[in-house]
């Protein structure tokens, strides 16, 4: 565990856990509430949940729900009476047309309940766990939902995408960061380019990939695979990992296909569900699902500090095409 990167690491598991809070505390928590009984000004809920990679909670004396059925999933939104309706609307549109857009593609999400949640974290707009995602409340939900809409869609749609990324397939947060980091953010992208256009997609490809890239590239470039230490530049690895990495799998896409490409995450969110998987995991299901062999275009994107100016521009015309 670093100070940057994802907080926890943790293999699936299942959980029954009991929580006894004043009755003016709403809590919102992993899982499905299985009974809840009042006494004595206390209110005692037992919360029942797996598989899941952790057990997370949030109580609070004046959070407001907001909710929509998204394939069989109730998907909630918590936020307190200060903030904007329109905004907390327009996110929780946002997250129920993303989890749609993931279910058609990766396969569904099996969860009874997922929950969004406005806290206020320090240094992360979003942070997600087993069916409960983190979102930021004065950074991205205010700020974010007042000014940049297609921002706000884009780090929501990745939070929700962390779903199937990092908590429905598992792997090593810590060793190889960029597995769930970068495809979270390809996947969002993927999604604004459904529902918003090209044009929307391509502003937020050049925000959150691109731009980093040039970033990194300037530095000197990096390893995209590499653990995190505790010693890190957190510049460098943000964008190796948003950047960088998110390049490398719109390489993969754009040699292998569209299609292909979706084969291979629905594969991976199947095969591995609930379970680990490693970066040699990943690049197999896409040699599956195209019968290439993808070794070379993968050791220079992934294990190589060889990216070109002109091979960044290049990816982002053809994901702008």
């Amino acid at each position: 565990m670093t100070a940057f990167g994802d907080p926890t690491y943790a293999p699936s598991a299942f959980y029954d856990v009991q929580v006894r809070a004043p009755d003016d505390l709403q809590v919102v928590a992993t899982g499905v509430l299985a009974t809840e009984t009042n006494e004595n000004d206390a209110v005692t809920r037992r919360f029942v949940a797996g598989p899941a990679r952790d057990f997370v909670m949030v109580a609070d004396d004046d959070y407001a729900p907001l909710s929509q059925d998204v394939d069989d999933t109730l998907l909630t939104l918590w936020t307190p009476p200060s903030l904007d309706t329109a905004v907390a609307e327009q996110t929780l549109q946002v997250a129920a047309a993303a989890l749609r857009f993931y279910n058609q593609r990766f396969g569904a999400y099996p969860a009874r309940e997922v929950d969004l949640v406005q806290i206020d974290p320090s240094g992360a707009l979003g942070i997600a766990w087993s069916g409960l995602l983190f979102l930021d409340g004065p950074a991205l939900l205010s700020t974010y939902g007042e000014h940049d809409p297609e921002g706000l869609a884009t780090v929501v749609a990745h939070e929700v995408a962390h779903l199937w990324w990092g908590i429905l397939v598992g792997g090593d947060s810590n060793k190889h960061p960029y597995i769930q980091e970068s495809l979270a953010t390809v996947s969002s992208l993927l999604y604004l380019k459904e529902t918003l256009g090209t044009e929307a997609a391509a502003a937020e490809l050049d925000a959150w990939v691109t731009g980093p890239a040039y970033e990194l590239l300037a530095a000197g470039d990096a390893v995209v695979d590499a653990s995190v230490d505790a010693g890190d530049d957190p510049a460098i690895w943000s964008d190796a990992a948003y950047g960088k990495g998110s390049l490398g799998f719109l390489a993969i896409r754009e040699e292998i296909g569209a299609a292909a490409f979706e084969t291979a995450l629905h594969d991976l969110s199947t095969r591995y569900a609930w379970g680990e998987m490693t970066p040699d995991d990943l690049r197999a299901a896409f040699e599956r699902a195209s019968g290439q062999d993808l070794d070379a275009l993968w050791r220079h994107w992934f294990d190589e500090a060889a990216m070109t100016q002109e091979e960044i521009d290049e990816i982002a015309a053809a994901f702008g095409s």
